[in-house]
């Protein structure tokens, strides 16, 4: 692991022997920029080229280990899901969807991961510009030995940009648009696991009825506390959940486990982890910025 300096702050940013191997964005701490190499269109076409010789393991060519693991454990989950329920109602559409899957999947996958990356490094000014119009309004405080005591008082004339206000308005009102998000896929979350418990009281199977249990947990807490760490255990347990309802589905195994119920727990996990993560980045540029609650979108 080595520290390069941000090209817009200077600040020391961390950069892994993964991020100089593949050629990944690196996000500064300070400013919140990306900065790293841009890729080209050649180095896409030659991923695509890839994905057909390795499949999913080209993922791992256009992210870094753990969110590469996740992509592919959700390519995994939907190609045998697919050809579970191929197999279940004996349909050839199904069945040249998952071979479709299979092909293009990766290729679709590393689009998006391409995307991403062009994108980050073309918002990289704007994030940094932003950071900076912040830092010149802390530098125009009073002296004091305390600046965030200037805060409790009354905003100076000179705090109230007009930019500033905006991407503060913005970034609230996405808060609590992924507040509002998360609460509905909490309680999606309960409705889902409260079919899994009806299932596995009627088939007997108290194992299936705990997990119920515990995933109507994971999900509560996920969404009381925001945490990821609670989202990505709920992600753990759905996955493990779906995938012994596929397995059990291809050995023809009734145990009375429904991978569809499974499938939807699984993306519904996705879906709170990926919440979590971006309402926490949004919290962590919502303080940076010295500015306090708009007025009209208090609660």
């Amino acid at each position: 692991m080595a520290f390069e300096a941000c090209p817009y702050c200077l600040a020391d940013v961390r950069v892994t022997w993964w991020d100089h191997f593949v050629g990944l964005a690196t996000q500064c701490r300070q400013c919140g920029a990306y900065s790293g190499p841009p890729w080209s269109l050649r180095r896409m076409v030659t991923v695509l080229f890839a994905s057909l010789l390795v499949n999913g393991l080209v993922i791992f060519l256009v992210a870094r280990p753990a969110r590469a693991l996740v992509l592919l454990i959700f390519y995994v989950g939907s190609v045998a899901g697919l050809i579970a329920a191929s197999s279940a109602s004996q349909s050839d559409g199904l069945f040249f969807t998952a071979l479709v899957a299979v092909i293009l999947g990766p290729m679709c996958i590393s689009a998006v991961e391409y995307y991403w990356h062009a994108k980050y490094l073309a918002d990289a000014p704007i994030v940094a510009s932003r950071w900076a119009a912040s830092q010149s309004s802390l530098d125009q405080l009073p002296d004091s030995s305390d600046k965030a005591t200037a805060f409790v008082q009354p905003a100076p004339q000179f705090l109230g940009t007009a930019d500033m206000e905006r991407l503060r308005n913005e970034i609230e009102i996405a808060i609590f648009h992924h507040t509002d998000r998360l609460a509905f896929l909490a309680a999606f979350s309960y409705f889902v696991a409260s079919l899994c418990a009806g299932v596995a009281l009627l088939e007997n199977n108290w194992v299936s009825l705990s997990c119920s249990f515990i995933l109507s947990g994971l999900a509560y807490s996920a969404k009381t506390h925001e945490s990821r760490v609670f989202a990505l255990l709920y992600v753990a347990l759905a996955a493990g959940i779906f995938a012994n309802a596929v397995r059990n589905s291809v050995l023809g195994v009734d145990d009375g486990s429904s991978w569809q119920i499974a499938f939807a727990i699984f993306v519904l996990g996705l879906g709170t982890t990926a919440t979590t993560v971006a309402l926490a980045r949004l919290r962590r540029i919502r303080r940076r910025i010295p500015l306090k609650p708009a007025e009209h979108l208090r609660d």
